[in-house]
């Protein structure tokens, strides 16, 4: 979806989604399964997303925001690099996903995207396998993340800008070999 369009992406399977050179420096510089840039209100639900160097997205930039959106019901999985779910954006509601294999979180509460990340309503998700359950940046506010289930993360919920598996993993490769 992008600037300023509206809709539904529902029943998909997004598979197999990867760009070249993408980085773990560089978010901006890699392939989604499921991009919402700069639309408001999506609704993104039971989508199967697997195998990509992020799983869902909602980012929004200015060209406009991606605020509102719906991201229910879908199974994220396998992601490379980056978050399996990730909102660069604000007063979204994530539930119900099942999410596993996450290249860093499997859900993402991302400030970079200019206040963004704030007034998000995060429950009843299942995430397994993940550096962080649920990854809060710095300077959010406002969000709740709870209750969700965990299995296999490093830590549940995590308030940082990044969460790294390893110090002694420095490639994304090493990264997702390690899990």
């Amino acid at each position: 979806m992008g600037p300023g369009s509206a809709g539904t992406t529902q029943g998909n399977d997004v598979i197999d989604n990867v760009w070249a050179p993408a980085a773990i420096d560089n978010p901006a510089a890699a392939a989604s399964g499921i991009l919402i840039f700069a639309a408001r209100s999506v609704n993104v639900t039971s989508n199967i997303v697997g195998n990509n160097q992020f799983g869902i997205a909602a980012e929004s930039s200015d060209a406009g925001v991606a605020d509102g959106a719906l991201i229910r019901g879908n199974a994220v999985f396998g992601t490379r690099i980056f978050d399996d779910i990730e909102l660069c954006s604000n007063t979204n509601t994530v539930s119900n996903n099942t999410i596993s294999g996450s290249g860093e979180a499997g859900i993402h509460l991302d400030s970079r995207c200019g206040g963004s990340g704030n007034g998000n309503r995060v429950s009843r998700n299942v995430i397994n396998e993940a550096c962080a359950g649920i990854l809060v940046s710095t300077g959010t506010s406002g969000n709740s993340t709870s209750p969700d289930t965990f299995a296999n993360v490093g830590t549940t919920v995590l308030t940082s800008d990044q969460c790294v598996i390893s110090s002694q993993a420095t490639s994304a490769e090493e990264r997702q070999q390690e899990l």
